[in-house]
């Protein structure tokens, strides 16, 4: 795991310094950067070293002869079957490094390169016969990859922050992209945070030549087994747990010390059951619980459980109101954008990177195998479409007629329900995006002190379209789950409050094989008998304790709106009240105070004043404090 960065168009040295310095925390063991002898382009990279700790592995890498130049990010799990298979083809290796894998694949296949890596990875290769600039991002979007259009050539970075810090743009919020952060809590890929800075999308690439830019998408979702429907539920269960524990035999390669998270829910607890059942070594676990005000969530002691069961090297940390507070500013400076989470991560990292320089996280699970309370509730929508689509065609424009109409009055809500489904009818976006948002349309409208832009849901369509081809509603909705939630809220926020800590953590659970398995599996088995992650609990029973199947999901979450009303009120209050809002001027500070004291009265959800937090909090670390050299 690195940073990578580098300018296309122009010789500055300088301002690639200046961008790999923004990313030393993603590597503090080397740096090195490469300039084109015709100053075409200029590579820059921060080393954390992983695989192959010589000097061998130092990049910018070159091929042979010169004429590839590769700067890469995140780890090829099958890299050791590719470079035999490279060798035997003649292609001799100067280092024991996944990376070099990438330059001897492109000499083979060029773009096609991408079809045979099986990782996560973000990595930028010149092709000097060529002038070719090549930028690509693994399938689910594990690693981050931006780019900006600067005078005179094409910047990019593994972090907007390595952007923000070239010298080379002038960062302006994007009104866009913070109405997309008040809807969600996060910012929605291709957009970021800043005006002109995009998100290179998941299983896309870029190709930069002869003048012209080119995004074109390589992987995507789909259902390609003719077979899968008629597998039963043992079938499934006996794919499914072939699958995991290839993924974490792959994915506990490395040349140095490699631990997990174990939050006791089921993902978490399975990673960690298969690393010591597949190696039979101890593995160092870290989990992260509460004082009394967080009791209701605390998962440590189903942490120590599993712990105990599978005799793990357990650590624990004990997260306050008043460590978090004391860890704020660092918290607010490790977030590269906007976000409502990550410092569960935060915590769990920082404790980790003390023991260990690789973590095995449980990220996944819950989207793979419909673990999520939204699985069942949009399900049940969709079953409901069934129902109203029966009722002649008539009948059903006079109910909604009515029903809109008597909505407001109707104590028992029918009418309401009724009026939903007929506004969103067969619309499973539209109803995963009512699930996840903060902020409807019409609060997001008085939010901004220029009204709304428009561009809630409307403005997210390529984001949240579901193919026609997905019926099944479990599976559109793990389709939503995979492209929106995961990728621009828990990957991007995992690698950011991980990286700040230098550590790397690994997702067996996205390893591309298992998600294209465990995605054909018909939703009806994902939810057999009601309950979520069916299919999952069957292929590792045997692993874990009946007992544990029967505890409620809590997810890895904080005591948030306890340490809001305790610890955290002072900041967030600061935060929102100080006249730095109004200063601003993308927030209407009579609705922020609105909304603050509506929470304070009980009236309003913590979320809510939260993200408006995390926004003011955000923008006074990133945007008005002056950077660093």
């Amino acid at each position: 795991m690195c940073g990578i960065a580098g300018i296309l168009g122009r010789r500055d040295e300088a301002a690639v310094g200046r961008m790999c310095n923004a990313l030393a925390h993603r590597g503090p063991d080397d740096a090195g950067t490469y300039t084109d002898p015709d100053g075409h382009i200029v590579l820059g990279h921060r080393r954390l070293s992983i695989i192959d700790l010589s000097p061998q592995g130092r990049q910018p890498m070159c091929n042979e002869d010169g004429s590839l130049i590769l700067v890469f990010n995140g780890e090829i799990y099958n890299f050791q079957e590719l470079r035999a298979s490279l060798e035997e083809r003649g292609h001799t290796f100067a280092s024991q490094t996944d990376s070099e894998v990438i330059l001897h694949l492109y000499e083979d296949r060029g773009v096609e390169v991408l079809q045979a890596l099986r990782g996560m990875f973000a990595f930028a290769l010149w092709d000097r016969a060529r002038r070719r600039l090549f930028l690509a991002r693994d399938r689910l979007g594990i690693k981050p990859l931006y780019y900006a259009q600067v005078p005179g050539g094409l910047a990019f970075a593994s972090e907007v922050r390595g952007l923000r810090r070239s010298g080379l743009l002038t960062p302006r919020l994007s009104l866009p992209a913070v109405e997309a952060f008040l809807s969600f809590g996060y910012i929605p890929d291709p957009q970021t945070i800043l005006e002109g800075v995009r998100s290179l999308p998941a299983g896309h690439y870029l190709l930069v030549e002869g003048g012209t830019i080119r995004l074109t998408k390589y992987w995507e979702l789909s259902l390609d087994s003719p077979s899968a429907g008629s597998w039963t539920m043992q079938e499934w269960a006996a794919r499914i747990r072939a699958a995991l524990e290839e993924s974490i035999r792959l994915h506990q390669v490395s040349d140095v010390p490699v631990g997990a998270f174990l939050s006791g829910g089921t993902d978490s607890s399975t990673v960690v059951a298969l690393m010591r059942d597949l190696t039979g070594q101890r593995v160092k676990t870290f989990t992260v619980g509460f004082g009394s005000e967080g009791e209701a969530i605390n998962e440590l002691e189903a942490a120590r459980a599993i712990a105990r069961r599978v005799d793990t090297d357990h650590t624990e940390v004990i997260v306050s109101g008043r460590s978090f507070l004391l860890e704020l500013d660092n918290i607010i400076e490790a977030l590269d954008q906007p976000t409502i989470d990550g410092f569960n991560s935060y915590f769990v990292s920082k404790a980790a990177r003390t023991r260990v320089t690789v973590a095995l996280s449980g990220l996944g699970g819950d989207e793979l195998f419909a673990g999520y309370p939204h699985f069942q509730f949009l399900r049940t929508w969709a079953r409901r479409d069934q129902v109203w689509a029966r009722v002649p065609a008539p009948l059903r424009r006079g109910l909604a007629r009515v029903a809109h109409q008597v909505a407001p009055l109707d104590p028992w809500r029918l009418a309401a329900r009724i009026a939903y489904l007929d506004r969103t009818f067969g619309d499973t976006a539209a109803r995963y995006y009512d699930a996840l948002a903060i902020f409807s349309g019409e609060a997001r409208q008085g939010l901004l002190r220029n009204g709304s832009g428009g561009h809630g849901r409307r403005g997210h369509d390529e984001t949240l379209a579901v193919p026609g081809s997905l019926t099944d509603p479990v599976q559109a909705i793990t389709f939503l789950d995979l492209k929106h939630w995961m990728a621009s809220r828990l990957l991007r926020d995992t690698d950011a409050t991980s990286m700040i800590h230098s550590l790397e953590v690994r997702v067996p659970f996205l390893d591309h094989p298992l998600v294209e398995l465990a995605f054909g599996i018909p939703g009806d088995l994902k939810l057999a008998g009601g309950i979520g992650k069916r299919v999952l609990r069957d292929a590792v029973k045997d692993l874990l304790p009946d007992a544990f199947f029967e505890r409620g999901k809590f997810g890895f979450v904080f005591p948030m709106e306890a340490w809001m009303r305790a610890e955290l009120r002072e900041p967030v209050r600061n935060a929102l009240l100080d006249g730095s809002v109004s200063a601003r001027g993308v927030l209407a500070p009579n609705a922020v105070s609105r909304i603050l004291a509506d929470f304070e009265a009980g009236r309003a959800a913590w979320d809510k004043v939260w993200a408006l937090a995390v926004f003011e909090l955000w923008a006074r670390h990133h945007l008005d404090a002056a950077p660093a050299a």
